[in-house]
């Protein structure tokens, strides 16, 4: 999880500096270790969090917080609160879904 909200730094300094080539290479970066987590999770407990469900969930999560940035960063902030408020919604929502995975697959332990 650390190396995930490190990948972002390159992201957010490439879009603030405007440098599409960068941005372009930092997403990249920032979509594999999606993947990773997507794929880790699923390994940890594929019968309550399949695979394809696990990289939806990280994608919509890149791309609803991607789209928080840019509108911080272009000073959209109406746009900005919107987002934000998407971003806050999903992430309840991933919580959810991940916490009901692990009592799913612990429930002598809740």
């Amino acid at each position: 999880m650390r190396t995930h909200i490190l990948e972002a730094v390159p992201v957010l300094q490439a879009a603030k500096a405007g440098d599409s080539e960068q941005l372009t290479k930092a997403q990249a970066a920032w979509h594999t270790n999606g993947r990773q987590i997507a794929a880790f999770l699923h390994t940890a407990n594929p019968r309550s969090w399949p695979l394809g469900m696990m990289r939806t969930m990280m994608n919509r999560h890149l791309a609803l917080t991607t789209q928080e940035a840019a509108a911080r960063i272009q000073g959209r902030w109406a746009a900005d609160v919107a987002a934000y408020d998407r971003v806050h919604t999903e992430i309840l929502s991933m919580s959810h879904m991940l916490t009901s995975g692990i009592i799913r697959r612990f429930p002598n332990r809740f």
